[in-house]
């Protein structure tokens, strides 16, 4: 159970940080371009101070608007990725419930033995192996 819920823990956290940064970068681009568009000081607008502090510093370091989409880019291809990450973990944890629930009534006592035995098969003259199963 805790690796269940340590993989779904984790790849649900990724998918929330991820989204965290989209959205914040996301918004920085729109600012940006309403800014780039309408030549207002970024002091005059609101939207403006509303944005992240990291994202300030890529729209006042001069860095550009192109750096900021690049970045959102990447935020929202992370977030997709982490998002099929949390489904697969997902999916695993069913595909191994079901098998669980069906080997529940599989008889593990110490009644049964496994066994290797090398075999030889006299009409076709063959030698090979045999897996043997004997219940006591």
């Amino acid at each position: 159970m805790p690796i269940v819920y340590g993989a779904l823990g984790v790849t649900g956290g990724l998918f929330a940080y991820n989204l965290n940064w989209y959205k914040k970068f996301r918004s920085g681009v729109r600012v940006g371009d309403y800014l780039m568009k309408s030549s207002v000081d970024p002091k005059d607008s609101t939207g403006y101070f509303a944005l992240d502090r990291t994202v300030k510093l890529y729209l006042r370091e001069g860095q550009g608007l192109e750096t900021l989409r690049t970045i959102r880019d990447d935020s929202r291809k992370n977030m997709v990725y982490s998002g099929l990450y949390f489904l697969i973990a997902w999916g695993l944890n069913i595909i191994e419930a079901t098998a669980d629930a069906h080997l529940s009534g599989f008889d593990v006592s110490d009644n049964l033995s496994f066994g290797v035995k090398p075999a030889v098969d006299i009409s076709s003259r063959t030698a090979g192996l045999s897996f043997v199963l004997k219940t006591k």
